[in-house]
């Protein structure tokens, strides 16, 4: 018996020591342990799993196999790519002798399916989506999407409602792969509920076109909302409702409701405190009008001249300008069938946008010395319709098929009383315009790597404006002499563009593709203009300084040609552009022609998983202004004379670097940029400034450098759980400009710096503060300096799950070298009290408005030949109380 015990142990033992031990430490390249990898022993002549482990938090791991030979070691982690090692295992090997095996690995870039934590904050990585799971980056005190965007890494959202993605502005933001608004996506992000939202797709190398982006990839981004669980079932709802102590209201409303065959949305707003009027105003019809497509970008259709409203400080409009606005939007997206959708977006508003200014403006420049004071009352009516069809259609897995059709008018209606150095003026301004617009995008895939498309543009539109002066200022440039009266100008434009393009795109390899494109556009402008003057008898008289008919044909037939050869690591890309231009003015007989040469080429470089590099070049043709075919004297406004000149084309070169570091899923993020422009011919001003008036005149000069460099960067500190972010944006130019018909050159540079730290603390409290400073300098025969300072502080507090506090406050302080004055500072403080009904879908709040009640903002500019001091008078205290409903 014993004697079996011993020959037991004795082959326990042997085989004990005939096991091998595998062990080592598995990390990222910054040296930190992962902890949820994953090690799995195969055996090389076979596909079976030998033995597993996985790492404790330490980054430890350890294997033991009692076999040998060769042998196959896969280490796996979420989020990393795999890396595998081969051994060999001696007969030899004992328990004494352990392999010893380090690993570091690589963060996976790309085909990442699955949740990658960024600190506590899930973002998921798949291919070019990365999706952000909403709950975990809000609070709950998120009102509209906006609010939610704000809190998402790698995403922006500017004081004007600008959405960019690493740094580059999103071309759409869509609900549900619904697109309504296009590049007016601030109908979606400052009007619907953040309620509705559970996830936001961030989607790269975004193309409308299926068929185009199976060939090549896009530079574009949009934003993708996903709604909640099961959101086809539901219609979301949300109601507001507010009014405050100085008798104003504020009245939301929002419907959404997305099933499989249909998606509606409705929004509608009625407020007379100024929140988001940028919104009701014709900037959001021209939004809503742009294309993503590059080739249109000449179609811009011309806007008016009448600019009584222009100037603006820094602050936003909803503190300087008392705003009623009424605005409703209804949309519809239905699925005709399994291949074909239809979009149609209508919007309506009516706004009533009114002001207070005083202003001193002093040109100053060698011995030139006037000074002009103003007290503007400015008050505007302006109604705008916005109607939009698209048809989407895909009638087989190689053909795509888009069309748009696009109505807008415009109708405004300002009225001013000024005082303008102790001479009272009246001013009465009206304008309407409207447009059509038809665009076709046809798509046909020949083969597997070719693809032929078709693009149809044309657009047709109407300007009209009147502007009435009482009295005119007396000016020598009238024939007529000094008349004491009024003035009436009238302009009337017929415009229209076309544009046909053809083009096909083959790829060569997996690695080249070629693209060729042939087309041509005809801009045409058709412009009546008039100037009488009206005594006190009701005569009219015309002035012939100020009339005049202008018709332009702009003619542009084209043939490109690009070449792209790219890799995961290595993109280059070759092209060209030959471009046979023509303008023709019938009134005065100009011709103008010229073929031109516009070679391109980009360069983007992969260095290593978080390093990128980009550099190109490119030139091409700036589309002449449409203020500067009127070859002769007109008002903008009552003290505002300009006279064009006959178009030209201008070549443009553009140079520019872009630095990136770092990845969304990482906890520092970089993105730089450095842009040259070169113009060797451009439109610049000559000024001529007088006691009543000033005269610009446009005037073709030669050579205009500018250089625009731009640095944003964000850092996570995951000890305080709190996100640190730090942007410098430097524009330089350097130009020419005219005083009296003096060339004098003049050097311009602007520099904002600014940080800020958002927390995300799991507590009662969170944070988000910031600093901006604005510097402006220009250099010409003197130098003249102004900087803008803005403080701000923004306390979230949430001491129950029903109650939250919001607490805004902001330092404004600005001051210039040239022009000083005693009140440069002021403190603006606004706040909400929130309390959500236990159970319900209801809320109420309770907030303030300029608590500290500040009469009046100050600020202070500068330009190439006067400085001037704006008062801005502010909108008084008020208390508001509001209702909402949500569902």
């Amino acid at each position: 018996m014993k004697k079996l015990l011993f020959l037991f142990a004795v082959f326990l033992f042997s085989k004990v020591s005939a096991q091998t031990i595998i062990e080592g430490y598995v990390s990222d390249f910054k040296g930190k342990p992962i902890d949820h990898a994953q090690i799995v022993l195969y055996s090389t002549s076979g596909s079976g799993i030998l033995s597993y482990a996985f790492v404790n938090t330490s980054g430890y791991y350890k294997i033991t196999t009692s076999k040998q030979g060769d042998f196959r070691i896969e280490y796996l982690a979420l989020g990393f790519n795999k890396i595998v090692k081969f051994i060999k295992i001696p007969l030899d090997s004992a328990l004494v002798n352990p392999i010893r095996i380090d690993v570091t690995l690589e963060e996976q870039a790309y085909e990442i399916s699955e949740v990658i934590k960024h600190g506590d904050k899930p973002i998921t990585i798949k291919t070019d989506t990365i999706v952000y799971n909403v709950k975990s980056f809000t609070n709950g005190t998120e009102r509209v999407v906006e609010d939610v965007l704000k809190k998402l890494p790698g995403i922006n959202v500017d004081d004007n409602g600008r959405v960019t993605f690493k740094g580059k502005e999103v071309e759409k933001v869509m609900v549900e792969q619904t697109d309504f608004f296009g590049k007016g996506y601030r109908m979606i992000t400052q009007r619907v509920h953040a309620n509705a939202i559970e996830k936001v797709e961030a989607i790269s190398n975004y193309s409308e076109n299926p068929i185009l982006k199976e060939i090549s990839n896009s530079d574009k981004v949009a934003l993708n909302l996903k709604l909640t669980e099961n959101s086809y079932k539901k219609i979301y709802t949300n109601f507001d409702l507010g009014y405050n102590t100085i008798n104003k209201h504020d009245i939301n409303v929002s419907l959404m409701n997305f099933n499989r065959v249909v998606n509606s949305l409705i929004i509608g707003n009625s407020n007379s405190i100024g929140d988001n009027p940028t919104v009701g105003s014709s900037e959001l019809f021209k939004t809503l009008s742009e294309t993503s497509d590059d080739k249109l970008t000449k179609a811009d259709s011309p806007d008016f001249i009448l600019t009584q409203d222009a100037y603006r400080p820094i602050l936003k409009r909803q503190r300087v300008n008392d705003i009623d606005l009424i605005l409703g939007s209804m949309n519809e997206a239905v699925n005709l069938s399994k291949k074909t959708k239809l979009t149609v977006t209508t919007v309506y508003s009516n706004i009533n946008d009114k002001f207070i200014r005083q202003t001193l403006k002093n040109y100053s420049y060698d011995t030139l010395s006037i000074i002009n004071t103003e007290n503007y009352n400015f008050y505007m009516n302006n109604k705008n319709a916005f109607i939009k069809s698209k048809i989407e259609s895909s009638p087989s897995n190689k053909s795509f098929i888009q069309y748009n059709f696009l109505f807008s008018s415009t109708y405004k209606d300002a009225n001013t009383l000024t005082d303008f150095n102790q001479t009272a003026v009246g001013e009465e301004g009206t304008g309407s315009s409207f447009k059509l617009i038809n665009h076709l995008n046809f798509s046909q895939k020949i083969n597997n790597r070719t693809i032929a498309y078709l693009i149809g543009y044309t657009l047709n539109g109407n300007l009209k404006e009147e502007l009435m002066i009482n009295p005119i200022p007396i000016t020598h440039l009238s024939t007529i002499g000094s008349i004491d009266g009024r003035g009436k100008q009238k302009l009337d434009n017929d415009y229209c563009y076309f544009l046909g393009v053809t083009g096909i795109k083959h790829r060569i390899s997996n690695m080249l593709l070629i693209e060729g494109e042939v087309g041509a556009n005809i801009i045409s402008y058709d412009l009546k203009s008039s100037y009488v003057i009206i005594d006190s008898l009701n005569n009219n008289t015309p002035d012939p300084s100020f009339l005049g008919n202008t018709n332009i044909n702009s003619n542009e037939a084209f043939l490109q040609s690009k070449l792209i050869w790219g890799s995961d690591s290595l993109n280059i890309s070759l092209g060209y552009k030959i471009c046979l231009n023509k303008i023709y003015e019938k009134q005065n007989n100009y011709h103008y022609k010229r073929i031109i040469l516009l070679p391109n080429i980009t360069f983007k470089w992969l260095l290593n998983r978080i390093n990128t590099l980009s550099l190109f070049y490119n030139s091409d043709i700036k589309p002449f202004p449409y203020t500067s075919i009127i070859n002769h004297y007109y008002f903008n406004s009552y003290n505002s004379i300009n006279r064009g000149t006959f178009p030209s084309l201008m070549n443009m070169h553009n140079l520019g670097a872009s630095y990136l570091i770092g990845k969304l899923n990482t906890r520092f993020f970089m993105n730089s940029s450095l842009m040259y422009i070169y113009e060797s011919k451009f439109i610049t001003q000559n000024i001529e400034p007088n006691i009543n008036y000033v005269v610009s005149k446009d005037t073709i000069t030669k050579n205009r450098n500018t250089i625009i460099g731009n640095i944003e960067a964000n850092y996570f500190i995951k000890l305080i759980r709190s996100n640190i972010k730090f942007s410098l944006t430097s524009l330089y130019f350097d130009y020419d400009n005219f005083l009296f018909g003096i060339s004098n050159r003049n050097r311009n540079n602007s520099t904002t710096l600014a940080f800020e730290i958002r927390s995300s603390f799991n507590s009662f409290l969170n944070f988000h503060s910031g600093y901006s400073i604005t510097q402006g300098r220009i250099v010409n025969k003197k130098t003249k300096q102004n900087n803008i300072e803005r403080i701000f502080c923004n306390l979230y507090i949430k001491p129950s799950q029903n109650l939250s506090l919001d607490l805004l406050s902001e330092l404004y302080s600005n001051q210039s070298t040239v022009l000083t004055y005693s009140n440069n500072s002021y403190f603006l403080i606004n706040s909400k009290l929130t309390y959500n009904f236990p159970n319900t879908k209801w809320s109420m709040s309770f907030s303030t408005f300029n608590i500290l009640n500040d009469n009046n903002y100050v600020v202070s500019s500068i330009s190439e030949y006067y400085y001037s001091k704006v008062s801005y008078n502010l909108i008084p205290r008020y208390f508001m109380f509001s209702v909402s409903f949500k569902y």
